[in-house]
């Protein structure tokens, strides 16, 4: 069957509820009386606010132990409520007696092995209380409907059962015939979301192991309160040979099914797959000697309980995984992870084929209380950008003429430095990186021919790395110091051989300096790369970093010949991305068409010619990173917008950084230095009135230029509480207390954007049809499209974009993951989904969005988000390196 261009519909894999049947379905609630106090204990013992109880095994042994368990105690409480732990079960759930056992098991545990620091005398003082609450608890599993559930809007229990519920309904359905297989089902253990379906593990015919997993997943759109159940199908691979490296600083995961009651004085044993997170994986780059093991406490905890014994040492598990999988005993599956070696030979996904047929099945065997959502129509097909033509590679619209793609790219890499000298620094240490690196910036990225000059205004300097700067970080630990000082004193050393070195490369301050620099191959942990970027930074300095060659010059210039062998396959994309996001993401270039900048791409999306003329597009996030404290960073949390002017310029402003616009560059330069001067773990952190006023100005200041807010609605709404789906409103603009309304700007066009997160958007097969039953001709969308969604409900307007298909060629969305299409990769465009909030141009505001999911960076495929918002994610990500090492270095020049 010839590949589908611009299907006619999408089928998104979500469905309604039939509330008829659904509605009065148990499930059984057991509220804590004590967690909240085992948090204060850890407070209390560790002298740290951010302490809190280690529970995990705790809720592990007892979803081990029990009935069918959605989850175990946790925070179900929603802001502002008084916290709430609850444990979560359906029909049948663990006796009071079983829970308050093992709950005073746990604490014994926790307590004798977190705080060897402490006096005994005052660990038991300090938990007296808590060992009271747990006793004397009177707490009672209490019944409650799926009707209840859904209309308390206090409390999040509805996110795990509404899921739960109806993966159970649907193993409850027995098992399933699938093109001559016949597929069993069972129940998996999935974190805070509650339970899913999992079929028997499945052979394919080039060997391994693999399961089919579906997961349902609540949700709500803006403007309806009636919900969603959103589906989701992925291929689960477990490991058939021995584990030799998984992911570093990562657990890895292996499920457990008991055969057998883990308490022989029962007669039944819930089979759910059960998640135990291993510590201390085997990585190749790391020198660990510890081996690995199960979360601490968990076997203790079953000891306790009388429980028979079961596997307790995982690397028994990693080493012969096929011994475990033997269908009469307790079965492990080791968790494959993209990163593990050996690699696993099935592919990622699903075929539409595949999934389609899935789906059928999903609907028939649910139809008594579920009902499938209604076809989302295409709005507009192959909608990309013109102005981005000439940097892509295979754009139509492209200039066929290489001296009119040399022109075209070099003003529009001169437009974007807005009259201000550029130098571009080549500094390798290798002659064959040397070479490469000016091929890939002159001929792959400008078109260069024999005969073209560089402008004055730009400067291509190349220069070889001495000798003495060429090194991993050379880490001296004095007796008594810490690993970690040792190694931060490391990088500031290195950082400042590096400042002195660069300083002759920037003359002025009006210059802007790129640094394209070859770094040594080592461990992460001896790696220069953040001391060099730090060197970078504080001479104002944009830099890329990138790995000596493992191919050869000749073979990266002539990939005709050579495209087949991996290493220059993988030299020549670490290349060509490492050059485009230097002098093209990190420069600030918004468009091929110096003249007009994205003009032309705003006419084309329905803006009138006297707005684009005028036209501000501005795209603003939230950017979070949880602490690492093995690299000293504490919690970041903080706002950026960037804009993109009429002129095609590229600025951001960022709360406590740069208060006012600056350029991209010099944004990134600011923010830089506010990392390297952040006291090391310490958070970067901006509170949420901070961030009102900071979006308070920024709508002011717009009042009277066209302009064009998205807002990354997934990000920031947990700052802004008015883009939450429930508080959303047409025409209206609400910014802490004060509202912001059309009449007063008549100006601002607002896009509500959501990606897809975990599922908040759905799945989904193109077809020309309209239902599960007719869409034979399933397959993938391959150009960028945009479809609208008229099954959304309420008055606001809904819109879903999809990016161009890359990379995914050659994947058979006829073929099966047990078959043929074994090792096939089958990639799907995630959608995005838009929403247009306030303005006169809605229309267009959403189909200019649609469009900016592109970057001049990117020569083939799309960015997950539109280009501001990638422009203001990458900005931070550029710099996260820096934050945790203390600016103790003053640099003499």
């Amino acid at each position: 069957m010839p590949r589908k261009i611009i299907p006619q519909n999408l089928l998104p894999t979500r469905f309604r509820l039939r509330m008829d049947a659904l509605g009065e379905k148990s499930i059984h609630v057991l509220t804590s009386n004590w967690w909240g106090e085992a948090n204060y204990v850890a407070k209390q013992l560790a002298q740290s606010s951010s302490m809190n109880a280690k529970t995990g095994f705790l809720n592990q042994a007892v979803t081990a132990l029990s009935p069918v368990l959605v989850h175990g105690f946790r925070k179900t409480s929603v802001y502002p409520q008084p916290p709430l732990y609850q444990m979560l079960a359906l029909s049948q759930y663990p006796g009071e007696n079983l829970v308050n056992s093992l709950a005073r098991h746990w604490a014994d545990i926790w307590l004798n092995t977190s705080f060897p620091n402490v006096l005994p005398s005052t660990i038991k003082k300090s938990s007296e209380k808590l060992y009271d609450l747990i006793n004397y608890s009177q707490q009672r599993w209490v019944e409650t409907t799926v009707s209840e559930a859904l209309s308390d809007g206090r409390n999040n229990l509805r996110y795990s059962a509404l899921p739960s519920l109806i993966a159970s309904q649907f193993v409850a359905g027995g098992q399933s015939s699938f093109f001559d297989r016949e597929i069993k089902w069972g129940l998996i253990q999935q974190d805070d979301n509650g339970l899913a379906v999992v079929s028997e593990p499945q052979r394919s015919e080039h060997g391994h192991t693999f399961a089919y997993m579906i997961r349902f997943a609540l949700q709500y759109q803006p403007g309806s309160k009636e919900p969603w159940i959103h589906t989701f199908i992925s291929c689960q691979r477990y490991m058939d040979k021995p584990l030799v490296s998984g992911n570093k600083d990562r657990n890895a995961t292996i499920l457990l099914r008991c055969k057998q009651p883990l308490n022989p004085a029962w007669s039944d044993q819930n089979t759910t797959l059960v998640r135990l997170p291993v510590l201390n994986t085997p990585t190749k780059s790391s020198t660990r000697i510890a081996p690995p093991k199960f979360l601490d406490g968990f076997h203790s905890l079953l000891d306790r309980a009388q429980a028979r014994e079961i596997e307790q040492d995982p690397s028994k598990i990693f080493n012969e995984p096929l011994r475990y999988q033997n269908p009469s005993e307790d079965n492990y599956f080791v968790l494959y992870a993209e990163g593990y070696e050996p690699d696993h030979p099935l592919g990622s996904g699903f075929g539409a084929k595949e999934r389609t047929e899935i789906y059928r099945i999903i609907e028939k065997r649910l139809s008594s209380i579920l009902e499938p959502g209604c076809a989302m129509k295409l709005y507009k097909g192959a909608f990309e950008s013109k102005a981005l033509a000439p940097w892509k590679n295979t754009e139509k619209k492209s200039p066929i003429d290489p001296n009119l793609r040399h022109e075209a790219r070099i003003n529009a890499f001169l437009a974007s430095s807005q009259g201000r000298k550029t130098n571009i620094v080549l500094a390798s240490y290798a002659p064959e990186m040397a070479k490469s690196m000016k091929y890939f910036v002159e001929q792959r990225h400008f078109i260069f021919t024999e005969n073209d000059t560089w402008p004055a205004q730009v400067c291509l300097i190349e220069v070889t790395i001495p000798d003495h700067l060429f090194k991993p970080l050379e880490i001296q630990q004095r007796e008594g110091q810490k690993k970690s000082e040792s190694r931060v004193e490391a990088e500031q050393r290195l950082s400042l051989e590096w400042q002195k070195y660069l300083h002759q490369f920037r003359s002025t301050e009006n210059e802007k300096v790129f640094a394209w620099i070859e770094i040594p191959e080592t461990s992460d942990y001896l790696s220069p790369h953040d001391a060099i970027r730090m060197a970078c930074v504080k001479e104002g300095i944009l830099s890329q970093m990138i790995k000596p060659l493992k191919s050869n010059y000749e073979r990266l210039t002539n990939m005709g010949r050579y495209n087949t062998n991996p290493k220059a396959n993988y030299d020549f994309g670490r290349l060509y991305n490492a050059c485009s996001d230097l002098i093209l993401r990190q420069a600030g270039v918004t468009s091929g068409n110096h003249l007009d900048g994205l003009k032309s791409d705003y006419i084309s999306a329905g803006f009138s010619t006297k707005t684009a003329d005028d036209l501000a597009i501005i795209g603003i996030t939230m950017f979070r990173n949880n602490q690492d404290f093995f690299r000293g960073r504490g919690n970041v949390s903080i706002p950026v917008a960037v804009r993109i002017l009429a002129n095609g310029c590229v600025e951001a402003k960022i709360p406590s950084v740069c208060n006012n616009w600056v350029d991209y560059y010099q944004a990134a330069i600011l923010l830089g230095n506010a990392f390297i001067q952040n006291r090391r773990k310490a958070s970067f952190e901006i509170e949420a009135p901070v961030f009102e006023n900071f979006l308070q100005v920024l709508l002011a200041e717009h009042r009277e230029i066209p302009t064009l807010l998205i807002v990354d609605a997934y990000k920031l709404r947990t700052i802004w509480n008015y883009l939450k789906v429930d508080k959303l409103d047409q025409g209206l603009i609400m910014v802490g207390s004060e509202s912001f309304e059309p009449y007063s700007f008549a100006n601002m066009n607002v896009v509500w954007l959501r990606q897809h997160g975990d599922g908040e958007t759905p799945q989904y097969v193109a077809t020309d049809e309209t239902s599960w039953a007719e869409a034979d001709d399933a397959d993938r969308v391959a150009q960028s499209s945009l479809y609208v969604d008229n099954d959304a409900g309420g008055k606001l307007q809904h819109y879903f974009s999809i990016g161009r298909l890359d990379n995914n060629n050659k994947a058979d969305q006829q073929a099966m993951r047990f078959d043929g299409g074994g090792k096939m990769y089958f990639r799907n465009q995630q959608m995005i989904e838009m929403v247009p909030v306030m303005g006169n141009d809605p229309i267009a505001s959403i189909a200019i969005t649609h469009i900016l999911r592109s970057s001049p960076a990117w020569s083939t495929g799309n960015t997950l988000l539109p280009y501001p918002i990638h422009l203001a994610n990458t900005l931070v990500e550029d710099m996260l390196p820096l934050l945790g090492i203390d600016d103790i270095a003053e640099t003499d020049n």
